[in-house]
């Protein structure tokens, strides 16, 4: 099985990356601007014992499906599931002898309508402990502790309205139990989404000044202040300023018309002050109009 593994990826289009070490272990994430493809899988090795041990890799294999345009690959983000970012940077051809990464070129040219490229994980693995080579052989890759791992593919077309990007995640389950191998296979789709990062507008906030006709302590205020206090707690948008009887109107019978003028925005006012503008107010005030007090 590990010399069938080999042959294929020899052959196959390796989209791995030159973010090399520097991105390594680390947990600075460069989100992509635009249209990315997206995959997830478990990758590596679970050693229950000394007999027995589950071995998991994983391609994510993808397509221009467009007829006519072709499609631009931006790069590429591995990360795995605890969050840390194994390799970010652009796609690489990669040649392989013997189990070793000994050639990789950078892909620096656009997908033809129906090619199909790959991300092999087990390329992906860089090699902090060897300074002269830069990722790991496919056997340490492999048995590095499983893992779910994300893949991330970032693509544009070259002209509007062409198809999307598609792919899908072919992952191989290898398990060994006291001798005995069992192989299985299994894929799963890859979702396309757009990143836009445009950056968040603050809300605006829109204050309403209230002045009402009565002093600061007067009981009357009570109420008031708890309406403002209510409206203000509940609200990101609007926010109520509460003001006594001169404030910012004077005097303060000239409330009604200060509002009308534009000069504030609320204002409690007695109902007869706007008998000026509408004769309806008058009603309020008609003789045995109400029982009790």
């Amino acid at each position: 099985m590990k010399k069938i593994i080999v042959i294929l990826l020899a052959v196959v289009l390796v989209a791995a990356g030159l973010g090399s070490l520097a991105y390594a272990n680390s947990n600075s994430h460069v989100p992509w601007r635009g249209d990315k493809l997206i995959g997830t899988s478990p990758f590596g090795t679970d050693q229950y014992s000394a007999d027995e041990h589950r071995t998991m890799h994983a391609s994510f294999i993808f397509t221009n499906p467009d007829c006519v345009n072709k499609i631009k690959i931006g790069g590429i983000s591995i990360i795995r599931g605890d969050g840390t970012v194994i390799y970010e940077g652009p796609l690489l051809w990669q040649r392989h002898e013997d189990g070793e990464i000994v050639e990789s070129t950078i892909v620096d040219w656009s997908m033809e309508p129906h090619d199909i490229w790959s991300v092999v994980l087990m390329c992906y693995m860089p090699d902090p402990g060897d300074p002269d080579h830069e990722w790991m052989s496919l056997d340490e890759a492999l048995a590095q502790p499983l893992a779910q791992y994300t893949v991330e593919i970032s693509w544009g077309v070259h002209r509007k309205g062409g198809l999307p990007l598609i792919g899908k995640v072919q992952t191989i389950k290898r398990t060994v139990e006291f001798g005995e191998v069992m192989e299985s296979a299994f894929g799963t789709q890859m979702v396309n989404m757009e990143q836009a990062l445009k950056p968040e507008k603050e809300k605006e906030v829109t204050t309403l000044r209230l002045q009402t006709w009565f002093g600061p302590e007067d009981p009357l205020m009570v109420p008031l202040e708890n309406f403002a206090q209510a409206v203000n707690n509940q609200s990101d948008s609007v926010r109520i300023e509460l003001y006594p009887a001169g404030a910012l109107v004077s005097p303060w019978w000239e409330l009604a018309e200060a509002v009308r003028q534009g000069e504030i925005e609320m204002g409690l006012v007695y109902s007869m002050w706007l008998r000026d503008y509408s004769r309806v107010m008058d009603a309020g005030w008609l003789p045995f109009l109400y029982n009790g007090r």
